[in-house]
């Protein structure tokens, strides 16, 4: 039996889900169909090179964060299950490590400020990156680049037209998740209860 997402008394709507948190038919459907969205973004970056610094996964660096919809915090659930749940892997350490020396501390960014993503694990890779949101798929450093577009004026190689035709899609296939599903919330913020 399901339960309603509507909450009894006032706050935000929870998500429609079976007992045991798994997803409901209904749900994989939805999540179907946000995979054939993100097969559709990798496909229109194929040609994007990455230089896989991470850089663009530590906020406090980038000064940017992804916001997500509640079907994609959905896939990102279901992928840290697949994956033995959020404890099963130790995060990443921050760049700007603190000295060991006695030597004075060089002028870098505090380790607090630098924002790592809670998903990225030892090594630094993401442990959903199958499963990563559209705005991590779409959000590439400086150093990114395409050999066949020409960088904008904003110094990007992307095609802002069809990216933000691929963000619609993500928002429609929310909206019918959750109630208010399609607006986003941060990243961190959103996934901080998977993380615990």
């Amino acid at each position: 039996m399901q339960r309603s997402n509507q909450p009894k008394f006032g706050g935000k709507p929870k998500r429609t889900i079976l007992t045991g948190g798994r997803p409901t038919a209904d749900e994989e459907a939805l999540l179907a169909e946000l995979h054939n969205v993100y097969t559709d973004a990798d496909a229109l970056l194929s040609d994007t090179t990455c230089p896989a610094s991470t850089e663009c996964c530590r906020f406090g660096i980038t000064g940017r964060e992804p916001y997500v919809t509640s079907i994609e915090i959905a896939a990102v659930e279901k992928a840290l299950r697949k994956v033995g749940g959020a404890r099963s892997f130790r995060r990443a350490e921050p760049l700007a490590r603190p000295s060991e020396t006695n030597a004075p501390p060089k002028r870098r960014l505090a380790l607090f400020d630098e924002r790592t993503c809670p998903l990225l694990n030892e090594s630094g890779k993401c442990a959903v990156y199958t499963s990563r949101p559209l705005g991590c798929r779409t959000y590439f450093c400086e150093r990114a680049s395409s050999p066949t577009r020409a960088r904008s004026t904003r110094g990007r190689a992307l095609p802002q037209r069809e990216l933000n035709d691929l963000v619609q899609r993500v928002k429609s296939i929310a909206a019918r998740h959750q109630v208010s599903g399609d607006l986003g919330r941060a990243l961190t913020k959103a996934i901080e209860s998977l993380l615990k």
